[in-house]
């Protein structure tokens, strides 16, 4: 079973190779892996070639002109041909050389009909990435908690390819929380088989563009507000306020 890894890269000259060393270390060897460049102009893709024959074909590089983190996105997962999907920011590394062996785990034999999957991930502040500033656990995530803003680490989930033919492709309209609506579109009132790993999957570096204070107000009070109307979830700015009266028990722990 090929499961694809998509990087979506933009000026990450200090911490691509670091990304594609922690792809490269998967015990796992049934992985292609598909970098999307949105128009860098440092040395990010002059590095990715030079790893790209450790891959022994199997990791496609492409270029895109200014393209949003969504399009590129969606432009590698078409482009990509595994079976499962997941995606690995181009400033993260995995936690352990066995995460995607144990991804793997989940999807087949007696799982064979789980279609998502998520865990949890910890954020550090390079160049320490043995440093835990926060921990974003999914333990007790249900669809209810949605209605609050509160969704699954983006970057521990993988699904099968049918997951986006059948339910659409991030929306590009977003800015910053295309998968939060993917998460609302595909886990509210829906028969997708989602499964969490209860595994600490990815280490994400702060300072992200995800992980900007003001980016993150917009993201949780415009957008996310947004992507609830839309999937018509019966929610308000008064819920999404109430995440925070809960963050410490649901999801977050030192």
């Amino acid at each position: 079973m090929t499961i694809s890894i998509i990087t979506v890269a933009l000026n990450n000259e200090s911490t691509i190779k670091r990304t594609i060393e922690s792809i490269l270390s998967q015990t796992y060897r049934d992985i292609e892996y598909i970098l999307v460049d949105g128009g860098s102009t440092d040395g990010t893709l002059e590095i990715a070639r030079a790893e790209q024959n450790r891959f022994n074909g199997r990791m496609k590089i492409y270029e895109l002109d200014k393209s949003s983190i969504y399009e590129a996105a969606n432009f590698g997962i078409r482009n990509s041909s595994g079976e499962i999907v997941g995606m690995l920011n181009a400033d993260d590394i995995f936690t352990s050389e066995k995460i995607i062996s144990l991804v793997a785990g989940c999807f087949t034999g007696n799982n064979a009909d789980i279609e998502m999957l998520y865990a949890d991930i910890h954020y550090f502040t390079h160049p320490r990435t043995d440093l835990t500033t926060r921990y974003y656990s999914a333990k007790d995530f249900t669809p209810k908690l949605l209605k609050f803003g509160f969704a699954p680490p983006h970057p521990s989930l993988y699904v099968r390819r049918d997951v986006f033919t059948t339910y659409g492709y991030y929306r590009e309209n977003y800015k910053l929380a295309a998968d939060f609506e993917f998460f609302v579109r595909t886990l509210w009132n829906t028969n997708l088989k989602a499964v969490y790993l209860p595994v600490d999957m990815v280490a994400m570096q702060t300072g992200g563009i995800s992980t900007k204070w003001r980016n993150r107000l917009y993201t949780n009070w415009i957008e996310k507000r947004r992507a609830l109307r839309e999937n018509n979830v019966d929610s308000s700015y008064a819920l999404l306020a109430a995440r925070y009266l809960f963050s410490l028990k649901h999801f977050f722990k030192k």
